[in-house]
């Protein structure tokens, strides 16, 4: 788990975030199904992992455990 530098300043971010291709830069975390598999989350839920895809186990996202979660006990796991 390493910090991936844009290379952008914050100006450039921000932009970059409303206007960028968000789906190149995250595509490692869509799984095959995601868009239906999230039509019904609300705001206050997540998605958990397991194992975490930061392991070396995790690296397949689409064979690992997927759960819909509340947001609190995702902070709580990586907060703490």
């Amino acid at each position: 788990m390493e910090w991936e530098s844009t290379g952008k300043g914050y100006s450039d971010f921000i932009h970059w975030c409303f206007n960028g291709d968000l789906e190149m830069f995250y595509e490692y975390f869509f799984w095959d199904t995601y868009a239906d598999d999230l039509k019904s989350i609300s705001g206050n839920e997540g998605v958990c992992f397991v194992p975490l895809l930061c392991m070396k186990e995790g690296k397949d996202i689409n064979s690992i455990s997927r759960k819909v979660v509340p947001l609190q006990d995702l902070w709580e796991l990586y907060v703490g």
